[in-house]
């Protein structure tokens, strides 16, 4: 089992997301099509290329990269550890305030950085009971979430 809770403590090990990577690259195709059909300059038309060509790359390496999150263990209401592809390990914390639907969890974790992290996960990262009690544990802790 992939998760367990017990007293708001987590243990979760995240597979890499199918939905997610075909969500993005339907999102970054159609942003590619809307950038081919838009009368620009060709210099700012190929800078707008650069940028999305960049975000897709960004986007690839966050999910399949070496700091991608394959683990998330401990305390939802104190201290997690988060495991990365590469094996590091950070001290996080989840923020309040996860947004929360059907097919997509969002989490912000806090590692003392200056930015939060973003952690989506979405229904095929976890096993379908795992999933749903995780939902249930943050609707719990906090009531607003969704």
């Amino acid at each position: 089992m992939s998760l367990t809770v017990s007293a708001t403590r987590i243990d979760l090990e995240l597979r890499p997301s199918r939905q997610l990577l075909g969500l993005l690259a339907v999102l970054h195709g159609l942003a590619l099509y809307a950038l081919w059909l838009t009368p620009l300059p060709a210099m700012l038309r190929a800078a707008l290329l650069l940028l999305l060509l960049g975000g897709i790359g960004r986007s690839l390496w966050r999910l399949h990269g070496p700091a991608a999150v394959r683990r998330l263990w401990g305390r939802l209401d104190g201290p997690l550890l988060l495991q990365q592809a590469d094996g590091r390990r950070l001290r996080v914390r989840l923020r309040p305030g996860a947004f929360e639907s059907g097919m997509l969890l969002l989490v912000h974790l806090d590692s003392g950085d200056r930015w939060p992290r973003p952690l989506p996960i979405l229904p095929d990262m976890l096993a379908a009971d795992d999933y749903r009690r995780l939902r249930r544990e943050l609707r719990r802790l906090w009531p607003a979430a969704g």
